[in-house]
C-alpha cells in the first residue's frame, strides 16, 4: 500500500481489528493449525469465508465492513497510479528488443498510460459516490457539500490531465502530429543520413517531453490523495461517518 498520509492513517484504524483477530488464536506462533487460523480469521474479517466456515471466528460489524470498503477502493486507486509511473519507467529505459520500433514502444506504453488514467477516475469517483452515499444516509448536508465541491476539482484535474476518447476499452490510439512526424522521419532516414540525425533529435524531445507530462500528471493525481482526499476528507472518512450507516 502507498506509503502516503491517508494510507498510513487507513492502516491506523484498521489494525485494531488485525490484531484483534490474530489474539483469538491462542496456539503457538508459528505453528500450522495457528496459521490457518490466523488466515481464516482475517477472511472473516473482511467478510470472506470458506466452505469450512460456518461462522465468522471475529465478529463483522458495520465499522469493519465499512473500513475494507475504503481499503479496497483505496488499494485500487493506488494500484492505477502504479501502473501510470510503471508505463513513464517502460518509457525511460526503452525496448530491449532492438527489433520494436521505438515509436511504436513509447506509444503501447503511452496508451497504457491512459487506459490506467481512465481507470483511476472513474475509482476515484467510485470513492466519491460511496462516500456521499454514507454522508446522505447520516443527513450530513454539510459534509456533502464539501464533498462535492472536492469532486468538482477533482474533475478539473482530471479533465486536464487525460486525453481519452470514449472509454478505456474503445479508446483510439493514441496519435499526434509529432508521431506522425517522426514515423515519417524514420522512414526516409533509412535512405538520407541527414534525415536520420534530424529525426533522432525530434524523437528524443518527444520522448522528453511525453515524459515530463506524464510524470506532471502523476503528481497532480497523487497529491489530490494527499491534499484534497486526506487532508479535506480525512476526518469526514474517519471520524464523521458513524459504523451503523
Amino acid at each position: 500500500m502507498k506509503n502516503n498520509t491517508f494510507g498510513k492513517r487507513l492502516i491506523k484504524e484498521i489494525k485494531p481489528f488485525i490484531k484483534e483477530a490474530i489474539s483469538i488464536t491462542k496456539l503457538p506462533k508459528g505453528s500450522k493449525k495457528r496459521t490457518e487460523l490466523e488466515q481464516r480469521t482475517i477472511s472473516s474479517l473482511f467478510g470472506e469465508r470458506t466452505k469450512d466456515d460456518h461462522l465468522p471466528l471475529v465478529k463483522i460489524t458495520p465499522r469493519k465492513i465499512y473500513l475494507k470498503n475504503i481499503l479496497s477502493k483505496y488499494v485500487e486507486i493506488v494500484e492505477s497510479l502504479d501502473m501510470m509511473k510503471l508505463s513513464v519507467t517502460f518509457i525511460i529505459k526503452g525496448a530491449k528488443d532492438k527489433n520494436i520500433p521505438r515509436l511504436k514502444y513509447i506509444k503501447y506504453h503511452y496508451g497504457n498510460y491512459l487506459n490506467e488514467l481512465y481507470i483511476y477516475s472513474i475509482r476515484i469517483k467510485d470513492l466519491f459516490d460511496f462516500i456521499i452515499s454514507k454522508c446522505q444516509k447520516a443527513k450530513k448536508v454539510k459534509e456533502v457539500i464539501k464533498i462535492q465541491r472536492i469532486r468538482t476539482i477533482f474533475n478539473k484535474n482530471i479533465d486536464n490531465a487525460k486525453n481519452i476518447r470514449g472509454n478505456h476499452v474503445h479508446q483510439k490510439r493514441y496519435s499526434n502530429n509529432k508521431f506522425e512526424q517522426i514515423y515519417q522521419l524514420d522512414s526516409l532516414g533509412e535512405d538520407f543520413n541527414f534525415i536520420r540525425e534530424y529525426g533522432n533529435h525530434e524523437f528524443k524531445e518527444l520522448k522528453k517531453k511525453t515524459i515530463k507530462g506524464m510524470r506532471d500528471n502523476i503528481k497532480v493525481l497523487d497529491d489530490f490523495i494527499e491534499i484534497e482526499i486526506h487532508e479535506h476528507l480525512g476526518n469526514i472518512i474517519f471520524d464523521e461517518i458513524h459504523p451503523n450507516v
